[in-house]
Parts: structure tokens; sequence; C-alpha cells
């Protein structure tokens, strides 16, 4: 990676070092905004930019090109946004480039980091797999079979842990969801299961923020939301929840975790069958998801040692705290909101009727009870 910090004086004219980089690099990623960029007056009869003139010395030397342009209906400062010539050359630059090859767009930094992340990582060189002759790569067929045969068990399993148990009864209540990406906030409203299809469909990593007061039901959405992964849940997609409650140890991943938790679970389960590759293939397809509990009550560094251990994939995350600290992924956020008073009766309702106790109290009996909290606690 060639950072602006390296290009400090040297003999060679600032166009000749940049096409002599390019030369020289093993990929060539571009990135296209609102600006042309700066023409240099040197050996370019066409008055071309920079950036267009390092684009066609990667195409000349059939550089592998990622090419990646911010989204034109995302607002935009108008001072970065060219006009009159320079705004016709970026057209035409850019309609150059989308002829050739595939274009990935992106709003925000978080966004475009992961996507890069991702376009690279696709491009493991061949002389990488003779360096690691064990490391395979995996299709969604053979990701499907891993699921197929370890569903029943590792679904009884999550189902099974104690913090799940005591939330078995889970009645909905309105939340408000923020997409990854988006401007505005979506809600107070019911959470479906097709509200996070886009989501889970999306390519590259991302961080689910469930976060709210103490007591708000974080924890219980976190697990009505895995309990429709494993149901199929959107999409008729079988995803399988992993939960880590408590810090990791040192020199562990969340990955390392995840790995020991299926080990636990699966005694008999043959060795290739938990290779690390493997579960990094299943994490990073969003087969296995991790839900990161408490994340706010966890001592700071051990907050940031999470943090800097977060696998491929989808991780969601419980947190009293809204500070993402999530910052080279996409986040998107479900903030779960308090009981309207309207609905206090119906969630009394439901809730017994949860429990098979759904003829304990009639109308009659809820009225005055619910009156009576109110005067407790106000709206």
């Amino acid at each position: 990676v060639e950072c602006m910090e390296k290009y400090t004086a040297f003999d060679q004219r600032p166009l000749d070092r940049c096409l002599a980089d390019v030369a020289a690099a093993d990929v060539y990623v571009l990135l296209i905004a609102h600006r042309y960029g700066y023409r240099p007056p040197e050996n370019n009869p066409q008055r071309r930019s920079i950036t267009h003139l390092e684009y066609q010395q990667a195409s000349r030397r059939d550089k592998p090109c990622l090419v990646f342009t911010v989204d034109r209906d995302h607002p935009w400062p108008p001072p970065w946004i060219d006009r009159n010539a320079d705004a016709d050359d970026l057209e035409a630059f850019r309609a150059e480039v989308e002829g050739n090859h595939g274009v990935s767009r992106f709003t925000t930094p978080d966004q475009l980091a992961s996507q890069v992340l991702q376009a690279l990582q696709a491009l493991r060189p061949p002389s990488m797999e003779s360096a690691s002759p064990q490391a395979r790569s995996y299709t969604p067929a053979d990701l499907q079979r891993w699921v197929d045969r370890h569903q029943a068990q590792l679904s009884e399993s999550f189902l099974g842990l104690p913090s799940v148990q005591a939330r078995q009864v889970h009645v909905p209540l309105d939340v408000c969801l923020t997409p990854a990406g988006a401007a505005v906030t979506e809600g107070p409203r019911l959470l479906r299961p097709e509200d996070l299809e886009s989501l889970l469909a999306a390519a590259g990593s991302h961080v689910l923020l469930l976060s709210g007061d103490g007591g708000a039901g974080k924890t219980s959405l976190a697990f009505a939301i895995a309990r429709w992964w494993l149901e199929g849940k959107p999409g008729g997609v079988v995803r399988l929840p992993v939960l880590i409650e408590t810090a990791l140890g040192p020199q562990e991943s969340v990955a390392d975790r995840v790995r020991s938790w299926l080990r636990n679970q699966l005694p008999a389960a043959p060795e290739k069958e938990l290779a690390a590759e493997l579960i990094n293939a299943l994490l990073a397809a969003k087969r296995l998801i991790p839900i990161v509990d408490h994340l706010s009550e966890l001592t700071p560094a051990a907050r940031e040692k999470l943090l800097a251990a977060l696998p491929a994939g989808l991780v969601m995350v419980t947190s009293r705290s809204d500070d993402d600290g999530f910052r080279e992924r996409p986040l998107s956020r479900i903030v779960p909101q308090r009981i309207a008073v309207e609905r206090l009766q119906a969630f009394f309702l439901d809730y017994l009727r949860r429990k098979g106790q759904g003829e304990a109290l009639s109308d009659d009996d809820l009225m005055p009870a619910q009156a009576q909290l109110k005067r407790i606690v106000g709206d």
C-alpha cells in the first residue's frame, strides 16, 4: 500500500513516481467520488488527471483492478463536487472504467473498508495457495452440508444455555432500526425477520448492535432473533448462533472462542469438521453468527481486545452504550423502545398466553392493574 506520507521530496516528477508505483503493485484499487483530480502538465497532451493516468497504466500492465465508486445520491459537501469541464471529464472517466470492470458502490467509509477488504481477500494469489498447502476454499454446498449435519445438535445446545432458557418467553416490543449506511432511523415498530434480510444477504462483514438501558430487552430480543435464524428466517437459510458472554482469553479471538464452543458441543465430530479454515468460512458466509452479550459490561481493555478480534461475517452485539466502537465495518443498530401505555394491557395478555396462562386474568382484572402501574411509574 502506497501512502501519501511516503511521497516526500524526490528527484522523480510526481507523475513518473505514481506510474512507477502502479507498475510495481500487485493490485490497483481505484476510488471514484466527485472530483476528477489534478492534471499534471508534463507528458500529458490529453490533460488527464493523475488518477486517470494511473488507471490506464494499471490496465496496460494487466493489473487486477478493484473499482469502488461513491453512491451519487449520497449527500456530499458541495465544495468537493466538480462542475463544468472537470465534471464532464469525470463522467467520461467513470464510463470508461465501468465499461471495463465490475463496480462496487459505497456510501460510508466503514462500508468502503469492508468492500475493499472482501475484494482483496477474494484475490488470493496462487503463491499464497502454494505457501499454504493445507488451505482450501469451501463452496456454499460444503457449508450447507456442514450445517445440515450439525444443525439439530447445535440448536439444542444453544437453546439449552441458561441465559437462553431464562428468556424463553419473548413478547415483541417496538424497536427503532437504523440499517448500515442509512441516513434515517426506521420506527418505532415491531421488528420482523424480513428487516434483517438485506443485512444477511449483503457481502462483507457487518455488526448488528442492540443498544439501550439495562432491562430494556436487548438480550431477550437478541435470542428471539437467534431463534428466527435457527428456524431459517428470513429467506429459508438456517444460521447457527454462538453465544459469547465473557471476555476473551490471552491470544484468543472470537473465531477461536466459536471453535472452542463447537468442539465442546460436537465432541464426536472429526477434526476436519472443526478445522479453523472451515469455521472461518462458515463465519464469513454468515452461517455461524457470534452473539456478544453485555459488551459494555466488560472492562475497557477486554472490550478493546474483543473488538479487535472480530471475525469476518456478521456479529450481533448487545450493549448499554450506543458508542459503536466498530469503525472498520458497517454497523446496523436496533434500539428496543419502552412499552407504550396503550399497549400495556396487550403486553400482559400476550405474556400470559405464551406462558400457557391465557385465562388466568380477565380484562376486568387487568384494567385496575394497568391503572395502578401508571400511577406508580407514569407514562
